[in-house]
């Protein structure tokens, strides 16, 4: 198992530099405008030669920032995290990943034959058991998945609940059989729900289950985001279509329900 470093090649940003892609910005200091830059890293973590997992990597701190997308291989990767990555490499270390048949990595967008939920959760808990062991056991990790994102991430919490403090929840794929399976320790782990009420893949009724389920979550019910001229499809990402509630409910979140807590114990 090793991590290797490839050259970015997102062509959207004009600063490159062989295996990095600098991102500039400017934010509203209390002290004026101040310019930062960020930088998104590719990155592989191979667990052998036929399975590689790209992500996309950025900031540093003992909270671990994991991103999951949807399910459809042809337009789901790590890419649909990018815009959103620089606020939160402000909060800790974040990965994002181009899940097992998607994106770059191996297998590939291109491969023929889905790739099982269960080769998806191996390669993942291998990947956080590194960077647990890396940080001498210390790390904070925040799962954030989003439709079949959350299912693996379901399937990560049944077999592995040591790999997960917190999730992020974005209309998850999550089957009622999951939710049986949990072990105790597992409910009481903190969840932000943030769903769309005209989100017409996965209901947002659903959440209802989750809520019994769990015993912290914060509910972001974000109402209908469907306006004139946009597709149906798009109640499924609201996370896009509400980028500034998703910030600020998904900052909060963090302060407040991850690391005041930490900070308690």
């Amino acid at each position: 198992m090793r991590a290797i470093d490839e050259a970015g090649s997102h062509q959207n940003h004009p600063q490159k530099k062989q295996g990095i892609v600098y991102i500039q910005l400017k934010i509203n200091h209390k002290y004026g405008w101040q310019e930062l830059f960020y930088v998104i890293e590719d990155k592989y973590f191979e667990l052998k030669e036929d399975k590689k997992l790209h992500y996309l990597h950025s900031g540093k701190g003992k909270l671990k920032i994991l991103l999951l997308h949807g399910g459809d291989k042809h337009y789901q990767n790590a890419e649909h995290w990018r815009e959103m990555i620089p606020w939160m490499a402000k909060l800790g270390e974040v990965f994002a990943f181009d899940l097992l048949g998607h994106g770059k990595s191996v297998p590939g967008e291109k491969h023929p034959e889905k790739v099982s939920g269960v080769e998806q959760v191996q390669i993942l808990s291998k990947f956080a058991e590194k960077i647990k062991n890396e940080s001498d056991n210390n790390a904070i990790f925040l799962w954030v998945g989003r439709s079949y994102g959350g299912y693996i991430l379901l399937s990560i919490l049944n077999k592995n609940p040591q790999l997960i403090n917190a999730m992020v929840l974005i209309a998850p794929a999550i089957y009622p059989s999951q939710l049986e399976k949990l072990q105790n320790d597992s409910l009481e782990i903190p969840i932000m729900l943030f769903w769309a009420e005209d989100d017409p893949i996965i209901p947002w009724y659903k959440h209802k289950k989750i809520i019994e389920t769990f015993k912290h979550v914060r509910f972001i019910r974000v109402g209908k985001v469907l306006e004139r001229g946009m597709e149906k499809w798009m109640a499924h990402t609201p996370e896009l279509v509400k980028k500034g509630l998703f910030k600020k409910e998904f900052m909060s979140f963090v302060e407040e329900d991850i690391l005041k807590k930490e900070k308690n114990n």
